[in-house]
Order: C-alpha cells, then sequence, then structure tokens
C-alpha cells in the first residue's frame, strides 16, 4: 500500500504561455509487508529509474510495488570520468547498483600492484558484501567514463531486505556467480592458452552494436592483460594478429569484433 503526497518547485521558464513545473518529488509511504511502512524520497522527473535498474537482476522475483519501494530509497550519485567511487577497505557502508556507464574493479596484490577484477554494467551491483554485514569493501570501484549509480545505505538496505526476503537472496546469488566466475578464471589460468582466454574475455565484455560485436566502454591492452593473467607484450601481439586477419578492430578506444564466430571459435580450440 502507498500513500503520496506531491511538492513541485516552479521555475521562470515559459512553455505555450504557460509557467513550467521544473521539479516535482512525492513522498512516499511505501508499504513493503503488513506492518512494515518505509517513507522514501520520489523524483517524477525520472519516474521509476531507468530500465536498466528496473531490469537489473537485483530486482528479479519483486512486485511492482517493491521495486518501486527499492528505487525511491536508493539516492542517485554522479560520477566523473575515472572517479573513484570507493576504495578498497573502505568501510562496507552503502550497496550500488550501476544505472549508467561503467565501473571497473580493481584489487591491490601483496607486492602493491593493480589488478582489474571486472567491469560493472548498467543494471549490475557493487558492493553486496553491505547484505553480507562486512566490515570493507574487498575491491576498489572507479568509473571507466561518466557514470550514474544508485546507492542504498547499509541501514536503509537492512530494512528493504528485511520486508523482502528475495532482494537479499538476490544479492546473494549474484555474490555466488561473481565467486563462481572467479574460479573459472582461475581454472582457465591453468587449463588454456592466452589466446583462449583473451577471447572469451572479449565476448564475454562485448555486446550487440552495429550488426556485430563491441565492448560498450574503453579498455586497455593492459587492463586486458590483468582480466587474462597474460603479458601486455603477449595480448598487444595476439589483438594486432586479429586486427590484421579482420577479425577485430579498435575504434576510438573501443574494441569490435568484426567476426565474432572466429572469436568463438578460439574459445573451444
Amino acid at each position: 500500500m502507498a500513500t503520496a503526497a506531491i511538492a513541485c518547485r516552479r521555475g521562470r521558464g515559459h512553455m505555450g504561455g504557460r509557467t513550467a513545473v521544473d521539479h516535482c518529488e512525492r513522498r512516499l509511504d511505501i508499504e513493503l509487508s503488513p506492518g512494515h511502512t518505509l517513507p522514501v524520497q520520489e523524483d517524477t522527473r525520472s519516474g521509476l529509474r531507468a530500465t536498466a535498474l528496473l531490469q537489473s537482476r537485483m530486482l528479479e522475483k519483486l512486485s511492482d510495488v517493491q521495486r518501486g519501494a527499492v528505487l525511491a530509497a536508493g539516492a542517485a550519485r554522479t560520477l566523473a570520468r575515472r572517479e573513484v567511487l570507493e576504495h578498497q577497505g573502505d568501510p562496507a557502508r552503502t550497496f550500488y547498483l550501476v544505472e549508467a556507464g561503467y565501473l571497473k574493479l580493481t584489487q591491490l596484490t601483496a607486492a602493491g600492484d593493480e589488478v582489474v577484477v571486472r567491469f560493472v554494467s548498467p543494471g549490475e551491483p557493487y558492493g553486496g558484501v553491505v547484505v553480507l554485514e562486512h566490515d570493507t569493501y574487498p575491491v576498489a570501484a572507479q568509473a571507466v567514463e561518466h557514470a550514474t549509480v544508485m546507492g542504498w545505505s547499509r541501514d536503509i538496505l537492512r530494512r528493504l531486505t528485511d520486508d523482502v526476503p528475495q532482494l537479499r537472496m538476490n544479492v546473494v546469488t549474484e555474490i555466488a556467480q561473481h565467486m563462481r566466475d572467479a574460479l573459472t578464471r582461475v581454472q582457465q589460468l591453468q587449463t588454456t592458452r592466452v589466446g583462449q582466454r583473451l577471447a572469451a574475455t572479449l565476448l564475454h565484455l562485448a555486446r550487440p552494436h552495429e550488426g556485430t560485436m563491441q565492448i560498450a566502454h574503453p579498455i586497455t591492452r593492459q587492463e586486458l592483460a590483468e582480466m587474462t593473467g597474460a603479458t601486455l607484450f603477449t595480448v598487444s601481439r595476439t589483438l594486432s594478429d586479429w586486427e590484421a586477419r579482420g577479425w577485430i578492430a579498435t575504434v576510438q578506444t573501443h574494441i569490435r569484433l568484426l567476426k565474432p564466430a572466429h572469436i568463438e571459435r578460439l574459445v573451444d580450440e
């Protein structure tokens, strides 16, 4: 059940001789379950936020009312290019979902080297350890380019997951998947060649684009080397060979897979 009060601020702009409404906010008191009411703020400029958030795996199996309450309880934050969202070791106080743009997750090794763990796409989470009540973030998060994230403080998230157990289940399931992915990468380091690992990484990162596949965010050869456990020299040589064969192309720091089928065959060799 939800009740709402709408308050609008009017500006000086005009639309057809009328004063335009610049901003409206609704204070919602949303009852997620009997006896549990969560007061939140909803910005009517964005409705129920971006499609990427509504389609996030974090909100799977939630009702429309529950999804609306979860999203309305979050706070938006805009990140500049290469701005750090959280550092490794920072207190884990906020759980995030990426609304637009991409995050690069990195981790410092025992030797003090920074390695790329993975990239976080729109609709994907960062900071799942907050749900598990861990004290610090195990990896750092940095915006690749301009990005927008939605954040939920530990206290708000606790209230949400208490009222919507499926939300907690979704986050835990996502964490488990990341652990399986990490184990797979370790196994690949021991059992596959660099070319196979590089091909698999490109296919994992690429998205449909103008009849081909393309990595939606800029990525360097050094970052690919870190993700595949290879040297920069080997990755550069391999990519240059594939580019000469016409399988891939670099377009303004984005890697485009011109012949994805050829790349897929490399994974299975």
